[in-house]
């Protein structure tokens, strides 16, 4: 046998060593690489799971969100959009105030990406998707920022769980549009972040992704979270900005960001600001007014004691929300201010300690900043400087509600709780020796509270904070003693460090923090069964049925409506309020409305005087202003003394309240000729001259001198139109033609094919001359907003796209 053949098995097993090693080595690092990843989504996982844990009734159980806003405006957009039927495109709504914008509707928010949900899921699954999905959005948002800005894993988890379920999050559920654009507050900080922070020279690519982040939040018309985000990013370009970078073309980069963001949003934006505008919420908007939903000092232990105020989830909160005296309207706006006692100990944790670690040194006090400028401006009214301050600035009058600044407030503490977890798993036994004796003083005294309030020693107390006539607080005694439990949580965590390990311990404060805000979220949160919201009540059949192309108005309730409800839940009053048609709530189910009230306060202003007005009079001038808007039905509790008035269907909800629906008796058509007209000199003198006795609304009308008379109308090749209206119309003698249209200056009219601006006749609706004969008349809705925010937005889009290409094209 050959030499080099002869290898004994010792050499053979010399020699097939440095192959095992290096396959045991590939084994080792393949194993480490999967730990690493199963570490680095395993928060992200966490935040996901207790967002799905808190919400699964209404995700994969028979229940639905439907508080407020929800199922008085939003469930009837979800029904709109699902429908598939928009007569008018995106352009117009018939269902409010006998017509009006529809793309212009900041509270429709049309073109927001979530809206596509719409078409393809169940009305109220497609709302309960959309607020799902965002709640975890927000929490998965404020996850990556804090890993962004170097948190470890609990550091992650706590941040998201924070943010994504704390108090402030669980109010938004009701508030649709402020809810979707709050929890892309993390992902547009974490773009600016990348723009202007530590590494701003190494991802100069943000500067392409941040403004169509702020874009997609304009599109919620959440304008105040807006100027919030803008606000954030424009003070932490001035902050974050590293000390060997100049600071002024970063600044600036921020504020040409911002702009280009607002100005992708603007197909939306402008034709928002051009509706509000022709409103009456300017006129309304006063210093009394736009203070109102100031934060009490007095509440604002709600911060750390859930429920501090009382229950929100009742069908009478003037018998048991004992808080009714802290807040206007005796209800919260925001049902809870509950931040999580665990996470604002955290909280002050991480903000002691921010400066032991090189990032969060330049952050401290931006974030310290944001959470003192929320609360100081949430107090509003309260503190009379800030009061002042707040009614002299341009435009704050049109934002309304200081209270809602205390959504700055949110990302901060989640942010610093999540550095407050990293510290405390990173600290050495002096450090937590001081945090367990601090926390175990805070829920030693905490739960002494609990003990007093439950033996009634407290009364005294709540009478002085609540009022003497507030109703008894049971339960406040569980939400003292929730918070104690949360807080000597964190102390016992501090106190055993040394007996577990880091990933034991991170464990373990990530659960207590879920603990703690799943279990005051639950009582904060009103959900419903789903069945209430989604059967049609009966009276909307009725309507529909007998409605033909006239219009519904649905006529005040009486001052004291008491009904007995078959539990006493928030969801029972609703639905009750939903089956009889309450507001404008007939509109949701595709009924269309007018004169009924205007919560947003977005209906035009003379639309809206004649809304008032209708309320105010007697029945015999009600019934000119009915046929002048070509109304059908009326629904009414009251019993109108003219045979005019035919009753047609009645809901009886108890011996002494009756809600009776009937028919108006010669209603005019939507489109008629009438031949004379009655000439005044002011808006003013047309309304009176409507509903005095000579005025026949079937042959006059009330025409302005020195209004707005016929003129040509050449509108852009490019210009969005859509036909409101169209037919034949026959004038016997010169005359003029009138619709039941609420007038607009982006309405025309085309008459044998000429196209006119409409004259505002009858105080508030839509007509022109017209001379004797036979007419073909279109009713046509042009509105050079849209036209002109599309064109801002595709300028912006290609600025947006030259910048990427720059930017993407460098090897940054």
């Amino acid at each position: 046998m050959p030499a080099s053949s002869m290898i004994s098995g010792s050499e053979r097993e010399t020699s097939g060593r440095p192959r095992q090693r290096r396959l045991v080595s590939e084994a080792s690092i393949t194993l480490r690489d999967r730990s690493n990843t199963v570490r680095r989504w395993l928060p992200l996982l966490a935040v996901a799971g207790v967002v799905f844990l808190l919400l699964w009734p209404v995700v994969v159980g028979d229940y639905t969100f439907f508080y407020r806003d929800l199922y008085r405006q939003h469930m009837g957009t979800a029904r709109l959009l699902r429908s598939g039927e928009l007569p008018f495109g995106l352009l117009w709504d018939p269902l409010l105030n006998g017509g009006q914008p529809l793309l212009a509707n900041p509270n429709r928010f049309l073109l927001y990406p979530s809206r596509l949900l719409y078409p393809t899921l169940a009305p109220l699954s497609a709302l309960n998707w959309e607020i799902t999905l965002h709640l975890l959005l927000g929490g998965l948002g404020a996850a990556f920022l804090s890993r962004r800005l170097g948190a470890g894993g609990a550091g992650v988890a706590v941040a998201g769980i924070a943010y994504s379920t704390g108090g402030l999050s669980i109010s938004l559920t009701n508030h649709l549009g402020r809810l979707l654009a709050y929890h892309w507050l993390p992902w547009i900080v974490l773009a600016a972040y990348a723009v202007c922070g530590e590494d701003a020279s190494k991802t100069r690519r943000g500067r392409a992704v941040l403004p169509v982040l702020l874009a997609v939040q304009w599109l919620t018309g959440a304008a105040e979270l807006a100027a919030m985000a803008a606000l954030m990013v424009v003070v932490g370009a001035m902050t974050w900005t590293p000390s060997n970078q100049r600071h002024v073309p970063l600044v600036a980069w921020a504020v040409a960001l911002v702009v280009l963001g607002v100005g992708l949003a603007a197909v939306q934006v402008i034709p928002s600001a051009e509706m509000v505008m022709r409103s009456e919420r300017p006129l309304q908007a006063s210093t009394e007014a736009s203070l109102v939903w100031s934060l009490n000092p007095l509440r604002t232990p709600e911060l750390v004691v859930p429920g501090f105020c009382g229950p929100v989830d009742v069908a009478d909160s003037s018998s048991r929300y004992w808080g009714a005296r802290l807040v206007d309207f005796g209800f919260p706006y925001l049902l809870s201010l509950y931040l999580g006692a665990s996470v604002m100990l955290l909280a002050v944790i991480g903000w002691i300690h921010a400066r032991t670690h090189p990032r969060w040194r330049s952050l401290q006090w931006w974030l310290a900043g944001l959470v003192a400028v929320g609360l100081v401006v949430a107090f509003g009214r309260h503190l009379p400087i800030v009061g002042g301050l707040l009614a002299h600035l341009p435009g704050i009058d049109l934002l309304r509600f200081p209270v809602k600044a205390l959504l700055l407030t949110g990302l901060p503490i989640a942010l610093l709780a999540g550095r407050g977890a990293d510290f405390l798993l990173s600290a050495d036994r002096a450090e937590l020796q001081r945090i367990w004796r601090i926390g175990a003083v805070i829920a030693g005294v905490t739960l002494l509270q609990a003990v007093v309030v439950w033996s009634g020693l407290a009364r005294p107390l709540a009478a002085l904070v609540f009022g003497e006539g507030a109703p008894a607080i049971d339960g406040l005694s569980v939400s003292f003693g929730h918070a104690a439990l949360a807080i000597a949580g964190i102390a016992v965590v501090a106190f055993a460090g040394a007996h577990f390990s880091v990933a034991t311990r991170g464990l373990l404060v990530t659960a207590i923090v879920a603990v703690d805000l799943v279990g005051a979220a639950e009582r904060s949160l009103l959900i419903a069964p789903r069945e209430a919201f989604s059967e049609t009540p009966p009276m909307v059949e009725t309507v529909r049925r007998l409605a033909g192309d006239g219009l519904f108005v649905r006529d005040l309730d009486p001052e004291n409506v008491f009904v007995p409800l078959p539990v006493d839940r928030a969801w029972a009053s609703a639905a009750w309020w939903n089956s009889v048609l309450d507001g404008s709530l007939a509109a949701n189910w595709g009924v269309p409305m007018v004169y009924h009230s205007d919560a947003e306060v977005l209906a035009g202003r003379r639309v809206a005087e004649l809304s008032r007005t209708a309320r105010r009079l007697g029945w015999p001038e009600r019934l000119k202003l009915y046929r002048v808007a070509a109304v059908e039905l009326v629904m009414t509790p009251e019993q109108p003394p003219l045979e005019d008035f035919r009753e047609v269907a009645a809901a009886v909800v108890s011996p002494e309240l009756v809600y009776r629906l009937y028919r108006v008796a010669g209603r005019a058509p939507v489109v008629r000729w009438v031949p004379k007209e009655k000439e005044v000199q002011s808006g003013g003198a047309a309304l009176e001259a409507l509903t005095v006795d000579d005025f026949d609304p079937l042959e006059e009308v009330v025409r302005e001198a020195g209004g707005d008379r016929t003129r040509v109308a050449r509108p852009s090749l490019l210009q969005p139109t859509v036909v409101l209206w169209k037919g034949e119309i026959t004038a016997p003698a010169p005359g003029l033609i009138v619709a039941a249209i609420p007038w607009h200056p982006d309405v025309l009219l085309e008459i044998d094919g000429t196209l006119v601006a409409a004259e505002r006749l009858n105080y508030a609706y839509t007509g022109a001359p017209v001379a004797e004969g036979s007419h073909r008349v279109k009713i046509v809705f042009a509105p050079r907003a849209v036209l002109w925010g599309g064109v801002v937005s595709v300028i912006s889009l290609v600025a947006l796209c030259v910048l990427g290409a720059v930017l993407f094209s460098r090897r940054v």
